[in-house]
């Protein structure tokens, strides 16, 4: 008799993406997200919608980082995402235009 195996080991959750850096008012906002990166995708739109750019290259200055709820179904995407949430500065419960718009306000001065 044949029959399938269950997966023991290993993660249905795909590798998030690095995070996306963007440059706002002589200062780097590194967004992040614990699954897909679509999540920071979104939120990075936004800070560029108000004037940021987004580059590959490192600039020094002060950085900000964002983390982006979106809690994975495995165990290894939920440590992830524990510990971006741990070190960030501000935790999102997803995007948010209104608060993009005022950290973008904020860093322009």
């Amino acid at each position: 008799m044949k029959r399938s195996l269950p997966i023991v080991e290993g993660s249905l959750d795909p590798r998030p993406p690095e995070p996306i850096v963007v440059h706002l008012g002589g200062s780097r906002v590194i967004v992040s997200d614990g699954r897909d990166g679509a999540q920071a995708r979104a939120f990075a739109n936004l800070l560029v919608d108000q004037g940021g750019t987004e580059e590959k290259t490192e600039h020094a200055g002060p950085t900000v980082t964002i983390a982006i709820l979106s809690g994975g179904t495995s165990i290894e995407s939920r440590i992830r995402a524990d510990a971006l949430e741990e070190s960030a500065d501000f935790v999102l419960g997803s995007t948010r235009p209104a608060f993009a718009r005022l950290l973008a306000e904020r860093m322009r001065h």
